[in-house]
């Protein structure tokens, strides 16, 4: 019997607060989809995502998603369609222990775009702030959103993804990360334009990255083994960065691979060797921060004329990425668009 009791006090609160936990929580917060006007659904979709991932990695709230909301509280497709700015529904966020509410819009008037982001107060049932930004450019939503939120929660830039990750020195290894699916990240290049990496899938072997093409990466040393082709098939991957990550990493370690890729001013099949070395293990900034990095030096050669270039390539240990890409040879690599400058703008891990 006494069994029996201590069973029903401990699991009867999360039957009627399915949002409930046991110790020092942190503030709950529930992010609403934000409202496509006049811009494309996709797109407002996925800036929601990014708006829930900043505000995950400030690493002061407990940030829920509409579908999380829905899927936890059992409400239903019709019912988070109608919005949650009544009395109402900011009364039962609250008695689920959600703290605030925030919700908007993205839209675009003429040549202009526009965040506009709200924040409720789900315990005075009241609004509690409001924020608006603009920019000229769909290129700048991505921003756009990380400068709104943070004014909408009072927040500086410089706090943005505070924490303490493990510093390495000139000694010590950097073994393989572990990718969940989900994990993702947007880089820009120097003309402004976005590129998303996101893990899609898992195999016994592999990651499943999508890129400009889904590519599995052996989770042994994060090599490149295969790509799927425009018919839907497994490939082997031969290319100049198939072998970029080798892990473990650490600083003095060379490898080299070899690859043949097409030439297409010549018109023909040519031989490339490709020379890997960690030069240096440093501090990079980048627009979606300040990380320690391997710098990896990524040296090309054409076996036939001796023709080269190198590219920079800094990865991270707490992205689990790379994230900041630099060329010193843009004429040797015109036509190759991965060793072209970029950096890393946002990323998202689960």
């Amino acid at each position: 019997m006494k069994t029996w009791f201590v069973m029903v006090f401990f699991i009867l609160p999360f039957y009627l607060n399915p949002f409930a936990s046991f110790g020092k929580d942190l503030p709950k917060y529930a992010v609403w989809d934000l409202e496509p006007r006049n811009i494309p659904a996709p797109h407002a979709r996925e800036l929601t995502s990014i708006l829930v991932s900043e505000i995950s990695k400030l690493g002061r709230y407990e940030v829920y998603s509409q579908e999380n909301v829905r899927t936890l509280a059992g409400w239903t497709a019709e019912r988070m369609q109608l919005g949650c700015t009544d009395t109402k529904c900011l009364t039962a966020l609250g008695q689920m222990d959600i703290a605030k509410l925030i919700s908007g819009s993205v839209g675009k008037i003429g040549t202009k775009y526009s965040i506009s982001l709200n924040l409720f107060d789900t315990q005075k049932v009241k609004a509690e702030n409001a924020v608006s930004e603009f920019c000229n450019s769909e290129n700048e939503l991505i921003e756009l959103v990380q400068r709104a939120v943070r004014k909408l929660l009072g927040e500086t830039k410089g706090e943005v993804g505070k924490q303490q990750p493990r510093v390495f020195g000139i000694k010590d290894k950097c073994e393989v990360p572990i990718w969940n699916v989900g994990d993702k990240w947007i880089y820009q290049n120097t003309d402004g334009t976005m590129k998303v990496e996101e893990v899609i899938g898992e195999e016994e072997d592999s990651y499943i990255l999508s890129s400009e093409a889904s590519k599995g990466y052996d989770k042994k040393a994060m090599n490149i083994k295969w790509f799927i082709n425009s018919k839907g098939k497994k490939e082997k991957y031969n290319k100049g960065n198939k072998k970029l990550f080798d892990f473990p990493l650490y600083f003095g370690k060379r490898w080299e691979a070899d690859y043949s890729g097409y030439a297409p001013v010549e018109r023909r099949t040519v031989e490339y060797k490709i020379e890997y070395e960690i030069e240096k293990i440093e501090v990079v900034l980048t627009k979606a921060g300040t990380f320690q990095a391997f710098k990896i030096r990524m040296t090309q050669t054409r076996w036939d004329i001796n023709l080269g270039g190198t590219v920079f390539w800094w990865y991270s240990p707490q992205v689990k990425n790379w994230v900041k890409r630099q060329t010193t040879s843009q004429r040797f690599y015109r036509e190759t668009e991965w060793e072209h400058n970029a950096e890393l703008f946002t990323y998202e891990l689960k």
